[in-house]
Order: C-alpha cells, then sequence, then structure tokens
C-alpha cells in the first residue's frame, strides 16, 4: 500500500522540498519533523518516494500513520481512514540505474561580484574581517533577487578531492528559508552524499572537520565542512585519508554526539581522530584569536 505523502502535504499545507537543500536527496521529499522540531523547521524529516516511509535525520524511522496523527491531531482510527484515503495505486517501486555522473554543473542564475550587501553580511553578520579576501580565496559570488531560488544568497562552488567542479551551495543574507541552498541532487558532477566542502584546499595529513561553510570560511584551508551534523559514511570514508582528523562540531550537545559518532566511526581506519569540546560558540562565530590558536593546535601552521 503505497502513499502519496506529495498529494497528502499539498492538500494540508505541509511545506516539502524536493531539492535544493543538504538534508534533500534523490528520491526523498524533505518536510520539518513534527517531533524534533514540532513541525516547525529543519528539514529533517524525509519521505522515500520508492519505498514509501518516513526516516527523520535525528529521531529515526517514523510510521506513516503516526506522522498523519501528528500533524492532524487525531485519533489512531482516523489516521488509517486518511492513509486509505491517500494509497497511491499507480505507485511501482521499481529501482533506477545509477544515475551517470560527470556533466556540467548548472550555475545559480545572475551570479555576480559581491555587493556591498553582500560583503556587509560577512562583515557584520559572519565576522569576516576580511570579505574581499575571502570571496578571491573561495570564488564567491552574490545574486540578488532576480535569481529566482538562488535569491539574495553568498554563493560558492563546490570541489571534489580531484578540483572539479561538483557543485554550488548558497547562504542566504536575508530571513529565508532554507538558510543553506545546494545544487539538486541530479545534478551534482559527484556523489551528493561525499560532498565535502573545502577538501580541494585541504594539504598534508591534518584535517579540521566542521559542519558549514561559514565554519570553513572562518578557519580557513584546512577545514572542511559535511553540510551539517548529518554526516553520511561517503564523507566519512574521505575523511579516513587523512592521518590527523579533528572533528570541531557546534558545542549544543547534539551536535557534539554526533561529532562522537563519527569520531567512534573513524577510529577503525589508522590515524588519529579527537573531538574537540568546551568551545563557546560555534566555528563560524569564533574570534580569529581563538582561530589562530586551533590552526597551531590542529594543523600546526
Amino acid at each position: 500500500m503505497a502513499f502519496n505523502f506529495n498529494k497528502f502535504a499539498n492538500d494540508h499545507h505541509i511545506p516539502i522540498l524536493s531539492g535544493g537543500h543538504h538534508h534533500c536527496k534523490e528520491g526523498w521529499l524533505q518536510t520539518h519533523c513534527m517531533c524534533c522540531s514540532s513541525g516547525q523547521e529543519g528539514w529533517h524529516l524525509g519521505f522515500n518516494l520508492l519505498m514509501g516511509y518516513f526516516n527523520c535525520w535525528r529521531c529515526g524511522r517514523i510510521r506513516i500513520v503516526d506522522a498523519i496523527k501528528a500533524w492532524c491531531h487525531i485519533s489512531t482510527d482516523k489516521a488509517w481512514a486518511i492513509r486509505w484515503e491517500y494509497d497511491d495505486k499507480e505507485h511501482r517501486r521499481a529501482r533506477k540505474a545509477p544515475r551517470v555522473r560527470g556533466g556540467e554543473v548548472p550555475r545559480p542564475l545572475d551570479m555576480e561580484p559581491l555587493t556591498p550587501k553582500h560583503l556587509s553580511y560577512l562583515r557584520n553578520q559572519r565576522g569576516i574581517l576580511r570579505p574581499k579576501a575571502l570571496a578571491k580565496e573561495w570564488e564567491l559570488k552574490g545574486t540578488s533577487q532576480a535569481s529566482g531560488k538562488w535569491s539574495w544568497r553568498v554563493i560558492s562552488p563546490i570541489y571534489n578531492e580531484d578540483h572539479k567542479l561538483v557543485a554550488y551551495v548558497g547562504r542566504s543574507i536575508i530571513q529565508a528559508d532554507p538558510k543553506y541552498r545546494m545544487t539538486e541532487d541530479k545534478d551534482c558532477g559527484d556523489d551528493p552524499d561525499g560532498l565535502l566542502y573545502g577538501i580541494h584546499q585541504v594539504r598534508g595529513d591534518s584535517i579540521i572537520v566542521v559542519e558549514g561553510p561559514g565554519d570553513v570560511w572562518k578557519i580557513g584551508p584546512g577545514a572542511v565542512a559535511t553540510f551539517g551534523i548529518d554526516w553520511r559514511k561517503q564523507q566519512a570514508n574521505k575523511l579516513r585519508r587523512f592521518r590527523h582528523r579533528s572533528i570541531v562540531f557546534d558545542p549544543e550537545p547534539l551536535a557534539q554526539k554526533r561529532a562522537h559518532l563519527l569520531a567512534e566511526y573513524l577510529s577503525m581506519f589508522p590515524g588519529e581522530t579527537e573531538v574537540v569540546d568546551g568551545l563557546p560558540s560555534d566555528p563560524g562565530s569564533l574570534d580569529y584569536e581563538t582561530v589562530r590558536k586551533i590552526r597551531r593546535e590542529l594543523l600546526g601552521g
């Protein structure tokens, strides 16, 4: 019995995403989890279109009937009735052939050099002392209101370890949801589950692992971002190649839990892994003296 979540979400005014966000993967519809965020934020809850089930990156598997109960505030019997109402009789569980990647990655519309508005955002809200130098180092561009879903963002290319352009990521400079937008999975030039922002700038055997591109911008070359705390094994298998691995996630408890799980996974492989805790804020908000100290201790420079 297949569930037509797309129609259910539209009928019940539930926001959904099919791409363009780091939680959004090909073959999934993403929405806010009603268990860990009261259904208001995060895009943590995914619906697998092929297999027909819900999974939250934080809470785990959630039954369809339980999800309907939470959204509609109804009894189990009434939830089952709605479940049958949205049975997708034409759904076929046919597996897709592996996607062949490597084509040209579509550029966000109307990317231009950073304007004073973008530079002000980097300086005043991200604490970047020299935003123009940062833009040159990371090839940052800006968009305005004419760029559709990429509007008013600082855009950065994402390269793989072979210095090949494989995607773009954009950080909103206004109050917008989602804060980060990424190239849709189907358009990525590499496996989206294995992307590590900043990997092309890492030199030597030491690496710092952070959550987001903004953290990489503050710490500098040698740091890579997993695009959130929900790291993937494909990412971890790239990190294991480095001899010295330092995980610097945000200080909040759930992020630290995910950091320790990543360290536990990496401990199976040769090299050293440590979780850096006790920081006063997320890495992207640290002052530069603290950043210099972190670089000296973890990267040797």
